[in-house]
């Protein structure tokens, strides 16, 4: 999919959980859910987030393929982690894989990394999948009743238990070559992250290695974007600098219940400026604070009255194709190889803009002009129909 007006300020919701999802599912069903997610025609990407697992990712993502959540441009798999040791306030830590899902095996992809990663228990390893997990929770709590395992409590204390210690879940992700390559690691910010550390404390070389592994922050709080984007005091800046330079911070409604699904405490809604694409993703990384606005809106840096937003081209003659061309809002240059067009669309947008002066030679209009034997008069050539 082509998206043929530029970087545009687009709803992202990063963090979704769904129906079903592992731990603490306050979710109705499957319709109620859709029929919510379609409501909502302003968001338009979801990180589509479980612990552990990526079976409801699939799940969505097969409801769109048979027609539902149109107005979503893209899902991507948001897997969830908690990892030990635990924060100063005896809390895991929250670590996200952001995966593309741009390769058609990407699915298998992360199933195939997911079975590498595994941890012990009574003298047993357990790798990260569905059947593994459970097995696990069957191990850590034997009581759990055979009625009782298919409402998930097996599932449920596996993954409640399954927290690899960070140094080992660093290691594998760095030998998964596919998967790091094709994913964004993202760490919370908040109690539940690392500011569940004391900077001062016992964990503080931890907490600073965690954060070096991370590319992005996932918190909404104004105060702790001001921080990771280095705009507070030379401190903080000199801080950040040394775990690794500026983060973004992005946000969601990490929402375990419909009512709440894409409403985040204060209208904290997340805004990024790029296709909806992973890559328009991971541009966020190199623009940390150009390309992400948290808010009830996103900013307007122009006076709207005074934007062009398309230019139509009609009666060409040959010259022209009749076509009409979106125009970015932040348009400021014409970027294009030699003969592409580039003063045709500037001349012509001046033209219609009554900027265009016929007295200069030089101009791509009066020559154009000359060549086609067409008068002034004639617009010398084709006829721009309308400017929106």
């Amino acid at each position: 999919m082509m998206f043929v007006g530029g970087s545009e300020w687009r709803r992202w919701d990063l963090h979704v959980h769904t129906p079903e999802t592992i731990l603490n599912n306050q979710f109705g069903d499957w319709e109620e859910y859709l029929k919510t997610v379609e409501a909502h025609p302003d968001v338009k990407v979801l990180g589509v987030t479980d612990y552990m697992s990526i079976a409801n990712y699939s799940k969505l993502k097969s409801f769109k393929a048979g027609g539902r959540i149109g107005n979503i441009d893209l899902l991507i798999p948001n897997i969830e982690f908690r990892i030990a040791p635990p924060t100063d306030r005896a809390t895991a830590v929250n670590i996200h894989i952001l995966v593309s899902p741009d390769d058609p095996q990407h699915e298998r992809e992360i199933l195939n990394a997911l079975a590498r990663l595994d941890w012990e228990y009574g003298g047993r390893r357990y790798s990260c999948l569905p059947d593994q997990l459970m097995a696990l929770g069957r191990a850590f709590d034997p009581k759990i009743k055979e009625q009782e395992e298919q409402d998930g409590a097996a599932l449920r204390a596996g993954v409640t238990q399954f927290k690899v210690d960070f140094t080992r879940f660093r290691e594998w992700y760095s030998a998964e070559l596919w998967l790091r390559g094709n994913s964004l690691i993202g760490v919370s910010a908040g109690a539940d992250g690392v500011s569940g550390f004391r900077r001062d404390g016992a964990w503080a070389a931890l907490r600073d290695e965690i954060t070096r592994f991370s590319q992005i922050m996932f918190s909404g709080r104004p105060g702790e974007r001001e921080f990771w984007l280095g705009i507070g005091s030379p401190e903080d800046r000199e801080t950040v600098t040394r775990l690794g330079g500026l983060k973004p911070c992005v946000h969601g409604s990490d929402a375990h219940e419909i009512g709440k699904l894409f409403l985040p405490d204060a209208d904290r809604f997340c805004w990024i400026k790029a296709d909806p694409t992973f890559e328009g993703l991971k541009q966020v990384l190199y623009e940390p604070g150009d390309r992400i606005c948290i808010g009830p809106t996103p900013p307007i840096y122009h006076d709207q009255a005074r934007v062009i937003r398309a230019i139509k081209l009609s009666s060409g003659r040959g010259w022209f194709d009749d076509i009409s061309i979106p125009l970015n809002s932040g348009l400021v240059s014409i970027i294009g190889q030699k003969g592409s067009g580039k003063s045709a669309l500037a001349e012509l947008i001046s033209f219609a803009a009554g900027s265009w002066h016929a007295d200069d030679a030089g101009n791509f209009l009066r020559r154009a002009g000359i060549i086609l034997r067409i008068s002034q008069s004639n617009l010398y050539g084709p006829t721009i129909q309308s400017l929106t």
